[in-house]
């Protein structure tokens, strides 16, 4: 079963995708998505190398 993570902030960004590719190599690891969370808008979360998930999200916010 996977530990609770809590409480996750977010981070908008401009490009998901690079975020995804190049946190890795700074020993990160890939948490969950990414997803369409709006039409226009993903987010995905990283772990770093203490566990800690950080959230990050790009693209059309809505208000």
């Amino acid at each position: 079963m996977e530990k609770d993570v809590g409480p996750v902030v977010y981070w908008g960004v401009a490009d998901l995708d690079r975020v995804r590719e190049r946190l890795p190599a700074a020993g990160c690891a890939h948490h969950r998505g990414p997803l369409t969370a709006q039409p226009g808008r993903r987010m995905a979360q990283l772990r770093d190398p203490f566990g800690t998930a950080i959230g990050f999200s790009a693209g059309a916010r809505r208000r």
